[in-house]
């Protein structure tokens, strides 16, 4: 669905409504690392009880879009606007971005 925001100005902005929830919709910057990043415990998965330090990337962040914003003229996203987003934790995160300096191995995703 596209929902239009300020139809009553000059300039209104247009979204596409995202299905599936916050589960689903989100951008992440892990913000775990790995004592030893050579390592790949869990075969990737992701738990709580690694042996990890919290000092990882930087830019470390959660953020959850209910909707996106969309140029209907050039048909791209506007990754940078976050009207309908939360940022659960951490830093704001862009929508489509996502890292991690969990691993240096090859660690299954």
């Amino acid at each position: 669905k596209v929902y239009c925001r300020d139809m009553e100005s000059r300039r209104p902005i247009e979204y596409i409504t995202l299905t599936g929830g916050e589960g689903r919709n989100y951008a992440e910057i892990y913000q775990l690392s790995l004592f030893n990043p050579n390592h790949c415990p869990f075969n990737g998965s992701r738990n709580i009880s690694c042996p990890c330090h919290d000092k990882g990337h930087p830019d470390a962040g959660y953020t959850a879009y209910d909707k996106i914003r969309i140029d209907l003229d050039t048909m791209q996203i506007i990754v940078s606007d976050m009207q309908f987003a939360r940022t659960l934790q951490g830093k704001a995160v862009a929508y489509g971005n996502a890292g991690d300096c969990y691993s240096t191995a090859r660690c299954p995703q």
